[in-house]
């Protein structure tokens, strides 16, 4: 009989930790944004004008995220978890940098959809992730730190938004979200290895 193979020295191991901590970023990125933009739409109007589309800069980004979310789910069972993770943070921050460029009330709303459309895409491959990642008496532990990153962006986003507009330009309530969502790419690209 043959002695058992090992692995091979080229195989990489996927490291979890880093993936989770990739893949809370993420989630936090999105789901901030949901709350972020209320303490600064006042600003915002202010600055762009089109005060009777307010309400379409909250509501076109949650409808579109949650339109896209069932048919990203279904995007990563097809293709994989990785590459529609990327994608949606890529599409995400592509149009949160648009978003803080916008020149009036009508671009930011678009830019918006297409936001929602990114955050779409990460939070159901992100908790997929988790699932996939994680065994069954490990997932209620990996799941509350999934979880827990909505109560936390609910109270922080009012008042990130409130302290960005105050001290810097409403743009920036955007444009932050570059460096999480660049590192959340950067950590789920490296540790993240799918068969």
């Amino acid at each position: 009989m043959s002695a058992p193979s090992s692995p091979s020295p080229s195989r990489r191991t996927t490291r979890r930790s880093a993936v989770l901590a990739g893949l809370v970023l993420a989630m936090f990125m999105s789901a901030i944004e949901g709350t972020i933009v209320a303490t600064a739409m006042p600003d915002i109007a202010a600055s762009l004008g089109g005060f009777s589309l307010y309400a379409w800069v909250f509501a076109g980004y949650l409808l579109m995220q949650a339109v896209t979310t069932p048919l990203f789910g279904k995007a990563a069972d097809l293709v994989g978890r990785k590459p529609v993770f990327v994608a949606g943070v890529g599409l995400f921050l592509i149009a949160s940098v648009a978003c803080g460029l916008a020149p009036s009330m009508p671009w930011l709303i678009a830019f918006r959809l297409l936001q929602g459309i990114g955050a779409g895409a990460v939070q159901p491959v992100s908790a997929t992730l988790a699932g996939d990642l994680y065994g069954f008496h490990e997932r209620a532990r990996v799941q509350g730190w999934l979880s827990s990153v909505w109560g936390v962006s609910a109270l922080a986003g009012p008042l990130a938004g409130g302290l960005i507009v105050d001290r810097f330009d409403w743009a920036w309530i955007f444009w932050a979200n570059v460096p999480f969502g660049l590192l959340a790419i950067a950590l789920v690209t490296r540790f993240l290895h799918e068969e």
